[in-house]
């Protein structure tokens, strides 16, 4: 009989919602302030955190899109400050709308083109409340952009081949793009196609898959929390922290400060809706954390415990361990 746990982890790797528990947080910011002030005597300035879009958390869309030809789609600037530089297709996410509508209406708003994004290839960080995901996918229809059909969105777009001709609003690009060309070049070698999951969260949540061998049996085991039942560990992320900030706090937690040798990996899933239009507008990041420890040399404290999983998920998971098998986070 599958268990819970093996249940959630299933449907995570799938692509799949855990609405009946999106609103479980076994680490809010008022627990973090709480935990903060009794180890080190810090009072913390953020205990409650409302996310809304554009005013204090700011999702930026991007996509990266190569032609038959191996061109890339790029677009020409029409902001005063930035006028006549060229960069991707990009823009932030909109109040009440969800991270593959946004994307879409950028690329059409940007370059005249309709885009189909087929998989996120990466997550960018800075604080807990700005995100930008990077999109990557084929062009479905529209007519691209020329000079004539300038407008305040862009310039112009164009089929470029050498991106070293064009003067660019920034090179922050560079890496992404090349990243892009090289999941095209080796897509049998990366991560499933990886899209956004429609739920709604109130708050910026990190979820985490933390994996550990157990030397007895060499099994797999993932970290479980019971609190309010069977689930996957969940914190609240700080909306001036890095999600790697948070994470460390987390761990740190978990196992009364004592925390095991980890590495985070990728993210296995994102969700977000953005709709219904409300004050309200987080997202839930899984995390895939691996422990260099065996089991028997790592104890979590009450309430936290390692499970096996079946074999089935454990090959999955150990899969997804693997270089480019999860969607790249990176803290920049």
């Amino acid at each position: 009989m599958e268990s819970t746990l093996d249940s959630y982890l299933k449907r995570i790797i799938s692509g799949k919602s855990l609405a009946e528990i999106k609103d479980i947080c076994d680490f809010s910011l008022k627990d973090q302030a709480i935990e903060l002030k009794a180890t080190k005597g810090i009072a913390s300035q953020t205990c409650k955190f409302t996310p809304i879009c554009k005013q204090n958390i700011f999702y930026i869309v991007t996509a990266v899109i190569f032609n038959e030809k191996d061109e890339l789609l790029m677009m020409q600037e029409a902001k005063s400050e930035c006028a006549g530089t060229w960069y991707l297709p990009a823009g932030r996410v909109e109040p009440g709308e969800n991270l593959v509508d946004a994307v879409r209406r950028e690329v059409n708003e940007e370059t005249g083109l309709k885009f189909e994004p087929s998989t996120l290839i990466l997550v960018e960080n800075a604080k807990g409340n700005w995100y930008r995901f990077v999109f990557t996918g084929t062009i479905v229809g529209g007519l691209l952009k020329t000079v004539s059909l300038a407008d305040s969105e862009s310039l112009q777009a164009s089929w470029i081949s050498d991106i070293n001709q064009l003067s660019l609003r920034c090179r922050d690009i560079l890496p992404i793009i090349d990243r892009a060309r090289t999941y095209w070049r080796e897509k049998h070698f990366w991560h499933r196609s990886i899209l956004p999951v429609i739920q709604s969260h109130d708050k910026i949540l990190l979820r985490l898959i933390m994996v550990i061998k157990k030397k007895a049996n060499n099994r797999l085991h993932v970290l479980s929390s019971e609190k309010d039942g069977c689930h996957l560990p969940v914190c609240e992320i700080n909306p001036i922290r890095s999600v790697h900030a948070t994470l460390k706090r987390f761990v740190q937690y978990i196992f009364n400060n004592q925390a095991p040798q980890h590495r985070p990996h990728g993210v296995l899933s994102i969700e977000h809706s953005g709709f219904p239009l409300t004050e309200k507008d987080g997202l839930c990041l899984t995390l895939l954390v691996s422990c260099v420890v065996p089991m028997e040399q790592s104890s979590p404290r009450d309430s936290y415990s390692w499970q096996e999983v079946n074999m089935e998920i454990e090959t999955q998971l150990l899969d997804h361990l693997t270089k480019n098998r999860s969607l790249a986070f990176h803290i920049v």
